[in-house]
């Protein structure tokens, strides 16, 4: 319960940038402009769900299914993260920096709006992928 408390800071704080800046409606908006704010929209989009696709994969299915533990301290050696990490990184920086730059040019958001908004939204989706319950240590070893 007290990990769920804590990632209530990020939910709470990401929802209320991206409600106030009513994110939601400027990407619906970035998706129906013709052209490369559409290709930007979706790309963002594109970039998020494989973000979270990434975490539910190193969050859910290495432990629970595959009976794995990353150990995240040595990612470098993991025949499983020494590829997963590094895209997650890149998913995550171009992800985050191409939503500022498509809200900054293409919304009536301006840039401080626009980085704002980006951090309220990433923000938002990293508290909610904290919600997921991550098996210990010891209840694998069982």
């Amino acid at each position: 319960m007290n990990h769920a408390l804590k990632q209530l800071k990020y939910i709470i704080g990401g929802g209320i940038l991206a409600y106030y800046l009513d994110i939601k409606h400027e990407l619906a908006f970035l998706l129906h402009t013709p052209g490369w704010p559409s290709m930007a929209a979706q790309a963002c989009i594109g970039l998020i769900s494989a973000t979270v696709l990434i975490f539910l994969y190193l969050l859910v299915v290495l432990p629970r299914f595959k009976g794995v533990q990353p150990d995240y301290q040595n990612w470098r050696t993991s025949s499983d993260l020494s590829l997963l990490v590094p895209l997650l990184t890149t998913s995550i920086t171009s992800g985050w920096v191409l939503l500022l730059i498509s809200l900054a040019n293409w919304t009536r958001l301006n840039v401080l709006e626009s980085i704002a908004g980006s951090i309220g939204s990433y923000a938002l989706m990293f508290g909610l992928v904290g919600l997921i319950p991550v098996p210990n240590r010891a209840s694998l070893s069982m």
